[in-house]
This record gives C-alpha cells, structure tokens and sequence, in this order.
C-alpha cells in the first residue's frame, strides 16, 4: 500500500515539474501584470483566458480518459496508429468547424461577456490558443502512454520557456501588450508541436476505425459534458462578479485566485496526470479500495498544509513584488479561496469511481447538481458579499460535489472517504491562519517567526486528533531510523 502511494506521487511530482513550469507562467508574470496593467484590465485579461480553457475543452472532446483507457486495453501496434491517426483527424475537423463558429459569432459574445465589441478579435486568438493546446495535449497523452516522463517535462518546460520569454517581450517592449500575452500562447504550442513530429509519426498510420472511434466518442461523451459543466462551476463565479460589481473587481478576484492557483500547478494538475495513468494500473490489480481512500486523504493533506504555508506568507510577499496598491484588497481572499481547493482536487479521485465502472453518466449528474447549487449560491451570494460571496459558493458546491459522487460511488466501484480527516484538517488550516488576518504585529521579525512555528506545528497538531494510523507513525519512525542509521 505505501509503496504504491509513494509510486503515485513520485510520478506526480515528475509531472508536476513540467506542469508547475507551464501554468506558473501567469503567477511569475503577476508583477509584469500590475505593473502595466489596471485591475480593470486585468479582468480582461483573466475572462479571455477562461474563454479558452473553456474551448480547449471543447476542442478536446473529452477524449483523454478515454484514449488512455482504449490503449490500456490493447496489445495490436498497428491499430494503435490508426486509431492515433483517427483521433487527431477528428479532433482537426471539429476544432476547425468550432473556429468558422466562434470567427462569426465573436462580436456577439464579446457584447455578452464584456459589454463591449471591442474585445472580439481577444475571443478569436483564445479559439486559436484553445485548438494549439488540444493538438500538444494529444501529443502529451501519447508520450504519457508510452511511459516517457522525461521527454514530457523537457517539452513542457519547452512550451513554458517560449511563452514566458515573448510575453514578458510584448507586454514590455511592444505595442500590442494585451493581444501579446494571447500571441504568446499561441506561437509556443505550435513550435513544440513541429519539433515533436518526427516523434508522433513513429505512433501513427494512415486509416480510419470507424467502431473504435464512435466508442470513443460514446465514452467520452457523458466526460466532455462534465468537463463542460466543471469548467463553469469552477470558473463562473468570475462573470457573475463581473455582471453583479465590475471589471476591476474580477481582475482583484482573479488575481487572488491566480495567487492560489500555485497549489493547483504544484499539486492538483500533476496529480491528475500520473493519478489518470496509474488508477487504471492499480485497478486492474484488484483489491485496491485501501489506495483510493487514502490516496485522497493525503492528498487533501498535504493541499491543506500548502494552503497554511501560502496563506501566512503570501501577503508579506506581495508587499515586496506587487507595487500596484490596486491589487493589495486580494490579499484577505486568499484563505477563503484556498478553503475550496482540497475538496474540488479530491473529487478527480473520487469520480474514477464512475469511469472504472463505465458509468461515466453519474460524472455528469453529479457535476450537474453542483453547477445547478453553484449558480444558484453565486448569484445569491455575489450579489451581497462580492467576492467574498464567491469564495464561500465555491466552497459549498464542492463540497456538495463531493458528497453527492460518494453517494453515485456506492452504486459503482465503491471506496471510503474518511470525511472526519478532512474536517481535522479544514479545522487546523482555521487555528493556523485566522489570527494572522485579524491580529496586527508591530515587528516583522515576530510576525514571520509566529508564522514559521504555525508551519512547523502542523502536522503534530495533527496528534491531538488522533489524526494518524498506527502504521502511518510506524512507517516514518522506521524511515527516519534507517536515516540515523546511514548516517
């Protein structure tokens, strides 16, 4: 069992260097961000780049879960290339076909999402971004299928390299700084993308599998909807902010959330990409119901210990970077976001309940009932307490969310979720923080080195409540044994 937890995480953390370095980039770039741009701006800037993600869904399909299913279960290498080149043809046709749609229809939703037509050429650039990044994400699958973690991180950190280097050029030396920022996004995917060729020629072949393609499609199908549905959950309550208050409140919102965000790049998206793979791995092996559990106990762990470390120290660091006193309102945020983000991260554990079963369908429903508790909470919520009312509509629907897959799960591949732990822990990140955003510490030195012992105390705070297992304290007291002993 800890072999195996340490095996998923390894792979987490190899992933996640490659992740952390590409979606850091908008977190490194946050000073660039307030220096050259008014919050309201930046409001601007954070709706556009939901616009895409949101597409980049779109343009995916939904497909991942599936392809790696598909390849996990077989063996024949010459219809593994056609099925790979089945895949990329449909993926060109539907983006292209999304691309005529969004180019005609991007004045009018450019008046719908920011009262303005003057942002339309924005939505076009974010359908093209949405179309590079869901042919590199084939890509990567592929390269992730075949085990290659190394060559993954190097081209991710590739892309991230690219990136960052041209929008740091246009936002500060040309002319064009807000369309620069989406240009970058663009050129850096489509360069790795021709410098990865030669590599995907190697996997596919000419042909077209009809059957495999529509099981594809039919299996991921009910996940696009979810996806869909996820995206907004997570992401509207930044329009709502936007029609309820204004464009400079979303971009104070969006960059508390960008701010937070860090915990999502370190742990959440390299998690999902080594969990996707080595879910399917345990799996099969039978027995695993244990892993799962405690797969997600850990990892709300260990967000929760990243979300006290970013809470107490974070304001003292935008106090030195951040010199646009427009931005400093975002800093009593952050810990009520960060409230939200172990409960929305567990639940990628919890909803393989639905996919090793095949019932994909109650990914939907459950994603449904959120979205449907989401809208309802933000438009309430928003409309009183601003962005404040956000954090805590987030925090309820996933929350909900939660609860509502735990209760689908006992129809399907059912494990524990040991509620009582992650309400422990929801309890410590409380003690640990509070004081620090309603006490005013006349030296820095005291306030920093109250702020290190909160870190240091965490995890034996832990103890009082009876937190740990006793092979959970055996494990590391025979770890840190065997270190004194090499020593």
């Amino acid at each position: 069992m800890l072999k195996d937890l340490k095996q998923t995480f390894k792979h987490s953390l190899i992933y996640g260097v490659s992740r952390v370095s590409s979606k850091l980039t908008g977190f490194i770039l946050l000073p660039l961000y307030s220096s050259y741009f008014s919050t309201n701006i930046y409001g601007v800037i954070v709706r556009v780049e939901l616009i895409w993600q949101f597409l980049l869904i779109l343009f995916l399909f939904g497909l991942e879960s599936g392809i790696i299913r598909w390849y996990s279960r077989n063996s024949d290498e010459n219809k593994k290339k056609k099925f790979l080149f089945t895949v990329f043809l449909f993926i060109l046709i539907l983006n292209l076909i999304f691309l005529c749609l969004i180019y005609f229809s991007s004045g009018f939703l450019s008046g719908v999402i920011f009262e303005s037509p003057d942002y339309s050429k924005l939505i076009i650039l974010a359908s093209i971004i949405a179309i590079a990044e869901a042919f590199i994400y084939i890509v990567f699958i592929l390269i992730r299928i075949n085990n290659r973690p190394v060559l993954y991180t190097i081209f991710s950190v590739l892309i991230t390299t690219i990136n960052l280097v041209l929008q740091v050029y246009f936002v500060k030396y040309s002319d064009i700084k807000l369309e620069g920022i989406f240009y970058s996004k663009i050129i850096a995917p489509v360069a790795v993308i021709v410098i990865l060729l030669p590599y995907v020629i190697k996997f596919i072949k000419p042909g077209f599998l009809r059957d495999e393609l529509y099981g594809l499609i039919r299996f991921s199908y009910p996940i696009l909807l979810g996806s869909i549905i996820w995206m907004v959950v997570v992401q509207i309550d930044k329009f709502f902010i936007g029609f309820f208050a204004n464009s400079s409140e979303v971009g104070i919102y969006g960059f508390a959330s960008s701010i937070t965000g860090v915990i999502n790049f370190i742990v959440m998206f390299p998690f999902t990409l080594a969990f996707m793979v080595i879910s399917w791995r345990k799996y099969s092996e039978g027995n695993s119901e244990r892993f799962f559990t405690k797969v997600m106990t850990y990892l709300y762990y260990i967000i929760i210990f990243l979300s006290v470390l970013l809470s107490l120290f974070i304001p003292n660091v935008i106090s030195i970077f951040i010199k646009n006193p427009e931005y400093y309102s975002s800093i009593k945020l952050i810990p009520f976001i960060c409230l939200s983000i172990p409960l929305s991260t567990i639940h990628f554990v919890g909803i393989f309940s639905f996919q090793a079963s095949g019932k994909t369908k109650y990914i939907m429903y459950s994603y449904f009932i959120t979205l449907f508790l989401n809208v309802v909470l933000n438009a309430v919520l928003i409309s009183y307490f601003k962005s404040y009312g956000a954090a805590f509509a987030n925090f309820i629907s996933f929350l909900a969310l939660n609860i509502t897959i735990y209760i689908f799960s006992r129809k399907c591949f059912y494990f524990k979720y040991e509620w009582s732990k992650y309400l422990i822990l929801n309890i410590i990140f409380v003690l640990l923080t509070a004081p620090f955003y309603s006490i005013i510490f006349n030296s820095i030195y005291l306030e920093l080195g109250l702020k290190f012992l909160a870190v240091l105390i965490f995890p034996f705070l832990l103890f009082l409540f009876n937190f740990y297992e006793k092979i959970e304290i055996d494990t590391v007291k025979n770890y840190f044994g065997k270190l004194i002993l090499r020593k």
